[in-house]
Formats: C-alpha cells, structure tokens, sequence
C-alpha cells in the first residue's frame, strides 16, 4: 500500500511536470475559454429581472392552511407556501390567460426564493421585455393576495360580522330610547333633564315658595280692604268670574312659563338662554300685572292704583301657585317613569360601547391574522439584464478553459 501512495504522489507530479512543460497550451485554452465566455456573453439577448418582495410578519400560518396541506408558513417553508400556492393550476391558468405566456415559459422562467433565515420571500421573472416580465409578477403577487383574502374567511372575521350586527342592533335599541325620552321631555309637565338627577322635589319646593308669595299677596290685599272699611269705603272685589281676558292672561303667562323650563332643561344656569328666558318671564310678569291693575281700576268703582296693584299680584300669584300645585303632584310619577328611562338609556349605551369596543379589537386582530404575508417591496425591474455578466462570465470561461488546456497539455507532453 505505501508503494500505491507513491506512485501515485509519483504520477501527480508528473501530470503537473508535463502540464509545465506544454504551458502555452494550457494558457492558449484558458485565454480561449474567457474569450469565448466574453463572446456569448454579448452575443446573448440581454433580459431583465422583474421582483416583488414578500415578508411573512407571524410565526403560524392562519384562516386554514392546514386544509391546503401547507402545515406550516415559518422559515424555509415560506418560499415553499408561495411557490405552492404560484404553480397550482388554478393561479397558474389565471397567470397563462392574463399574460398570454406559453405555460411553459411560466414554469421557467417564474422563480421563488428566500434567503435562509429570513422571512422575506422574493418572487422574480427574467425576461427580455421587461414589460412583460413586470406584468408576470404584478399578476402573480394579485392571484396571491386573491388567495389569502379567500382563505381571510374565518373565524375571526366570522365573528367580527357577529360584533358589527349586535352593535348595529344595540344602536338601534339606545336611539329608540332616546327617541322616548324625548317625546317623555316633549309632553311631561316638568321637563326633567339628565343633568340634573330629576326626583321630582325641586317641585314640592317651587309649590311651598309659590304658596308664600301668595299669601304675602293675599295678606296685603286683605289688609287694604280692612283699611277700606275702617274709613267707611267701598270693598274693591277681584276679577269677575269667567272673564275671558283672565283665560288670555293665563295662557301668556303659562306659555313663557313653560319655555324657561323647557330652556333649563337644555341649559346649564346662567347660560345667555336661561338668562333670555327668565328676564321674558320677568317681563311677561310685570306686563301682565300693570295690564290686570289697570282693567281692575277701571272697573271697580273707588279702586286706586295701588290697590288694583296689589289685586293684580295676589292674581298672578294664584296662577303661578296653581302651576307650581299641578307640576309638584305630577312630579313623584314623572320622576320614577324618567328614572326607569335614563336607567335603561345607561345600560343599553354601556352594552352597546362594549361592543363597540370589542368589534374594534376584533377588526384589529382580524387585520394582523389575516394577513400570513404582506408585500413588502412593490413589483420593479432591476436595471442590469440577469444574463449580462461579463467578469462572472470570462472568468467561468478561464476557469473552464484552464481545465481543458491542462488536460491537452498533459496527452501532448505524453506523446
């Protein structure tokens, strides 16, 4: 065996003593194979690459992978989903009508690679036209993405349509209530408002107020006809019964009534409206005071101004404690029918705002899952032709012919 060893040792020194010997050949077909490589090289068709990249942000694939056979979208499998999914016959069908390309020229020429380790995937198509190369890959990167969105049709966007129509309904339910609470504020005789957690006792304590400026009213008028009498002077009476102007001076006074609550019901206190409204009833007030004295004067026979005066406050005072006795006894049930309302207000809103912000959270995390690559850069041509290398290509050709030279060096040194 160690005579093997040194014969062969022998004859690789020979090989090499010969090929010494007989250089100019070995040169001669070095340089003919990196001239030769130059040649084709120019010779050659110049074509051009068409890219588009992909990156696959999660570490599962999702939306039922596993029922296409791909178990897995992670590492190199990822060139393997996307080159699955390009050369199935349905997308491939799709890429052959859309292109017009020979199927052949597709399965050539329509690459996928990945860089090992990395998540990126790039799909390229080398072509003399780069038009046509772009238009390779833009139509595979949109059958790919047809592709995930018909497998996007899960669970997650099952229940995201769930969130959004029980959303839908519970939005629905809140206007309807708000639409009872305002016709309850239209028509009720206290217009309660939300703001000020309506129970109703802010009219029991209008009633007693209304009550003592009535009696302080009837006091005064009282103690001007005891006065009348004393001296011998004629009784003055009130207004007559059932006089029409009285229903007239009522309903004014009524009506500028009801819009200071139904403007502080709106309102905060001291805001420009509440203001407007309460100097309107101010007014109302003492116009109707100054117009009542003057009918009272005129005919009552020995009425002074004053008197008709004071006849006039102690009527405007009646009216007013007859409003305040109406609303403080209409109050307690108003007050419990409104509560129940705004209650149920509350708690429909708080439901619907929940699910609210759960079809928010879905819709988010529909986005992410949904999506087991995302395009990362946009289909391009690069601008050198693929096949165009001439240092990678003369080189190769020196390679190739040193090779050769070699080995016709060798047989001539041995003839």
């Amino acid at each position: 065996m160690g005579e093997d060893a040194q014969r062969g040792e022998l004859d690789l020194a020979a090989v090499f003593g010969r090929v010494a010997r007989r250089w100019p050949i070995a040169l001669g077909m070095a340089l003919g194979g990196g001239v030769l490589g130059l040649g084709i090289t120019a010779a050659l068709t110049p074509e051009y690459e068409a890219k588009a990249t992909l990156i696959f942000p999660n570490a599962t694939p999702s939306f039922g992978l596993q029922s296409l056979g791909l178990q897995n979208a992670v590492g190199s499998e990822n060139m393997e989903l996307v080159e699955g999914i390009i050369t199935s016959r349905e997308v491939e069908d799709g890429l052959v009508q859309a292109t017009g390309l020979k199927r052949r020229d597709l399965r050539e020429n329509l690459r996928v690679s990945q860089i090992p380790g990395r998540r990126l995937v790039t799909i390229s198509y080398a072509s003399p036209d780069k038009s046509q190369g772009l238009k390779v890959v833009t139509e595979s990167l949109s059958r790919l993405n047809q592709v995930q969105e018909s497998i996007g049709v899960n669970t997650s966007k099952k229940r995201l349509t769930g969130y959004r129509e029980a959303y839908d309904e519970k939005a629905q339910t809140v206007r309807e209530i708000e639409q009872q609470i305002e016709n309850f504020q239209r028509r009720s005789a206290t217009v309660p408002t939300a703001e000020d957690g309506f129970t109703g006792s802010d009219y029991l304590k209008n009633q007693q107020e209304a009550l003592l400026k009535l009696q302080v009213a009837t006091r005064k008028v009282e103690a001007k006809r005891a006065a009348a009498q004393r001296v011998g002077s004629a009784a003055v009476g009130g207004l007559p019964t059932g006089l029409e102007r009285e229903t007239k001076w009522r309903d004014e006074l009524l009506k500028a009534s009801i819009e200071l609550d139904q403007l502080r019901a709106k309102y905060q206190p001291g805001t420009a409206q509440v203001k407007e409204a309460e100097e309107k009833l101010a007014t109302t007030k003492s116009n109707l005071t100054k117009e009542i004295a003057q009918y009272v004067k005129s005919v009552q026979s020995g009425a002074d101004l004053e008197t008709a005066e004071l006849i006039a406050d102690q009527v405007v005072a009646k009216w007013e404690y007859a409003r305040a006795q109406e609303l403080a006894r209409v109050a307690p049930q108003e007050a419990a029918e409104y509560r129940g309302l705004i209650g149920r207000l509350q708690q429909e809103s708080k439901a619907r705002d929940e699910l609210k912000t759960e079809a928010d959270a879905e819709a988010v995390r529909n986005k992410v899952e949904a999506k087991i690559w995302q395009v990362l850069d946009e289909p391009y041509v690069e601008e050198e032709a693929v096949n165009k290398k001439f240092g990678m290509n003369t080189g190769l050709g020196l390679v190739l012919g040193g090779l050769l030279g070699a080995l016709a060096a060798n047989r001539a040194a041995k003839k």
